[in-house]
């Protein structure tokens, strides 16, 4: 298979797993938000380690692939099965669930919903000629507003440690250096 017949079977795949989540959105007597109203916009624009990428924003879904993965042969069949519906999953989890960790149970579900196994519901691929991707260190704040563990990276952790005050968009909490709950986990 060429990479232009790929990238027109990666679209074909990509729209069906697309409308399979409006059906179900629709199924649970939920509105059909205004970024789901149409087709994503479906780029072959990443390099290096990532497979695919969403962004939703300003009422449009992009949704980006890295062709050179799919494309090597004993890639391109997982590719399908798993990163496309990955994805996919995080553009409705993104839209109907916003406070929705991103690889969370509630992505999981997304991803079942959709027709992946429950194995392939994983964070991060093993694809053939990619090196493995680094871990990496979350730590967990306490938000006295709104009662919930927030997970940041080690840089927002660092600055949030030298009193600089983090806000969240979600509730307009505060999280300053003391609401730091000595909680750390490592994602691969």
């Amino acid at each position: 298979m060429t990479r232009a017949e790929l990238a027109g079977k990666i679209v074909n795949i990509t729209n069906d797993y697309f409308e399979k989540g409006i059906d179900i959105v629709i199924a649970q007597g939920k509105d059909v938000d205004l970024y789901l109203a149409k087709l994503p916009r479906i780029s072959f624009d990443l390099k290096g380690k990532t497979a695919g990428m969403v962004k939703t924003r300003y009422n449009d879904v992009n949704i980006r692939f890295n062709l050179d993965i799919a494309s090597i042969p004993e890639n391109t069949q997982n590719f399908l099965l798993r990163t496309i519906p990955h994805e996919v999953a995080h553009t409705f989890v993104s839209v109907y669930h916003p406070d929705a960790d991103n690889h969370g149970s509630i992505w999981r579900r997304w991803m079942i919903s959709l027709g992946a196994k429950w194995e392939d519901t994983t964070r991060c691929h093993n694809y053939a000629g990619v090196k493995r991707a680094r871990k990496v260190t979350q730590y967990a704040y306490h938000c006295s507003r709104c009662s919930r563990d927030v997970w940041m990276g080690a840089i927002r952790h660092k600055k949030t440690q030298k009193q600089e005050t983090l806000y969240l968009h979600n509730c307009g909490g505060k999280l300053p250096a003391d609401e730091f709950t000595g909680k750390v986990r490592i994602q691969e």
